[in-house]
């Protein structure tokens, strides 16, 4: 049983003991983490709502008491790693340069980003990051249209993938 206080914390990204959570309903809460990319806790809780555990309209607070027993979990687990709701196949990479430069694209594999860049750059690459949690809400500020827009909000504009999407200098 130890490993659901893991899944809460991984769940909610703190131990719920601490916190009090807001008065939003399961269907709320599930809809805001398909909207923002957590596919964690959107598979957890489609998972409950499955199983039967939560009903769409309970309060958000109750996925906190849900006990998965160690069969539940791995059913659970195989969905979120097949990633059946299909959230976030797309992700943000970045290669960096070297002038220390990063240069951004969007996609769904790392392979097919670096084939990409090498096609594109004519250089291999030494180094992938899959910077999609870290940077997806960060704003950037386009000198050519001189607007600021985040990294979600331009995956929004893309319709093929995998693709280029900026460069950024270091300062």
């Amino acid at each position: 049983m130890q490993h659901i206080t893991k899944q809460r914390e991984r769940l909610w990204g703190y131990s719920m003991g601490k916190v009090q959570p807001k008065q939003q309903t399961v269907e709320d809460l599930f809809y805001d983490a398909r909207d923002y990319d957590m596919s964690y806790m959107a598979h957890f809780i489609y998972f409950c709502l499955l199983k039967g555990k939560v009903l769409h309209n309970d309060y958000a607070d109750k996925l906190s008491e849900v006990g998965l027993t160690d069969e539940e979990f791995r059913e659970f687990e195989g969905m979120y790693k097949t990633n059946i709701l299909n959230i976030t196949p797309i992700k943000l990479f970045a290669i960096k340069q070297r002038n220390e430069n990063y240069i951004f694209y969007f996609g769904a594999k790392a392979g097919e980003v670096i084939a990409l860049h090498e096609q594109r750059c004519q250089e291999k690459v030494n180094k992938i990051t899959n910077c999609h949690n870290q940077m997806i809400d960060k704003s950037i500020y386009c000198t050519e249209t001189g607007t600021t827009k985040t990294f979600r909000q331009m995956m929004k504009e893309y319709k093929v993938f995998p693709c280029y999407v900026c460069e950024i200098q270091r300062q």
